[in-house]
């Protein structure tokens, strides 16, 4: 029971925590508060355990199936191109870029 804990899965950007062992203040509201983590889930597919596809499990009550962890494609992923468009399908490559000109540092 409680909270999740910081930077598992399906937890994801947050306020900045600052401070050394003793005291750690969130930095977004002052105090030494909880960061207001976002929730962003885990997706795992096409995994094998002893060749047979697997999905990820959970025995956490903190990483729930379905809200921290899905199982299948992400919505909108799109797979690579293959081959890369770079490589023409005789297997030549395309002439790389040209390299920049006229950079400096400073």
């Amino acid at each position: 029971t409680g909270y999740r804990c910081i930077d598992q899965v399906g937890a994801s950007y947050g306020d900045y925590i600052s401070g050394d062992s003793g005291v750690q203040i969130n930095t977004a509201t002052g105090s030494a508060s909880w960061p207001r983590q976002g929730s962003q889930p885990t997706y795992d597919w096409n995994n094998t355990l002893n060749g047979v596809v697997s999905d990820a499990v959970s025995d956490s009550v903190h990483i729930v199936v379905g809200r921290d962890l899905i199982h299948g494609v992400r919505p909108g992923y799109a797979t690579y191109t293959y081959p890369h468009p770079l490589v023409a399908a005789s297997g030549t490559t395309s002439p790389p870029p040209a390299a920049p000109t006229n950079l400096t540092v400073k």
